[in-house]
């Protein structure tokens, strides 16, 4: 079977790198190129941090695109408080050789899209604010995007506010562009990610692994399981990877549990700003989008391990 091509798109961040990896490794993935964009971290950390990733990787011919340094109609608001200064606090990288391509991110993205001989499947591991620009500017282009897949969003409750997950609470007008596209959507929400941690010993097996990849993953999960207050409790689940669930879902079919689902964002509240409504009975309107419900952690910690086995 040909590979699937893929477009990727984030704001690197912890868990986006393990979302590349995974992605980079997969022998069921073509990886087209990635945009870059503001989000946990400002957008010159993150064009860094993805640059650094690929270099470390030894992949950087990887062409990599910076895009968005602000949402749509909001002002940024980092999350340094969860990656660091850099945006990708833990690892000690080497001095950075690469650079960006010179070319308008939207520009960067249809290229990719039309001279892809296959509809492409659009993966967002932040805002969604490159993609939705991209598909406004682009409307002849729908039909050659197979999907999108994004990690944001909650069925039942954010992290970021009572309402809102970050991803979607930071660019709440871009989520809703992206979801009213008409475009398939998959979601990759709290319900399912919240489960894709690691205890300390599993991240021990990571890096035993003994590849750059698995060291440069494990060195990322060290960094977050020493900022939690549990940090000393061996066998809790303490490391996230939230962003690797968005591949876990497509080159998997028994690690994500995904449901139909009529999915609204909302943009107008007070308290609400980012809330993902999902309408899993369809009363609001025909279903739309698949939204995680639940994640088999063994099965996804196994994906992780094969990738960075695979990246050698």
């Amino acid at each position: 079977m040909s590979r699937i091509p893929v477009l990727l798109d984030g704001d690197p961040g912890h868990d986006d790198v393990m979302a590349m990896v995974m992605a980079l490794a997969s022998d069921k993935l073509d990886v087209k190129g990635m945009t870059v964009v503001a989000g946990n971290s400002t957008l010159a950390n993150t064009s860094t941090n993805a640059l650094r990733t690929l270099e470390w990787l030894g992949l950087e011919h990887i062409p990599v695109c910076t895009g968005a340094d602000h949402p749509i109609m909001r002002p940024l608001q980092i999350a340094d408080s969860v990656h660091g200064k850099s945006g990708l606090d833990g690892p000690n990288f080497p001095p950075l050789h690469t650079k960006p391509v010179e070319k308008n991110f939207v520009d960067f993205m249809a290229d990719i899209v039309r001279e892809s001989e296959q509809k492409v499947t659009i993966v967002c591991m932040g805002p969604q604010t490159n993609v939705a620009i991209f598909l406004l500017a682009n409307p002849d282009l729908k039909d050659r995007i197979e999907r999108i897949v994004f990690m944001g969003g909650a069925a039942y409750g954010g992290n970021w506010s009572p309402a809102a997950e970050f991803n979607i609470w930071e660019d709440a007008e871009a989520a809703k562009i992206v979801c009213d596209s008409g475009i398939p959507v998959v979601m990759c929400g709290l319900e399912a990610t919240n489960y894709a941690r690691v205890n300390r010993r599993e991240i021990g097996e990571i890096r035993a692994i003994g590849t750059r990849a698995s060291t440069l993953v494990a060195d990322l999960l060290q960094f977050f399981a020493d900022k939690r207050p549990d940090a000393d409790d061996e066998q809790k689940l303490e490391a996230p990877m939230h962003d690797a669930v968005t591949i876990a879902s497509i080159i998997s079919d028994d690690c994500v549990e995904l449901r139909d689902a009529h999915l609204t964002i909302e943009t107008d509240g007070s308290y609400t700003q980012g809330c993902t409504v999902c309408d899993f009975r369809g009363i609001t309107g025909d279903f739309n989008a698949k939204v995680s419900v639940n994640l088999d952690c063994d099965r996804f910690i196994e994906l992780m391990k094969d990738a960075c086995r695979r990246l050698k």
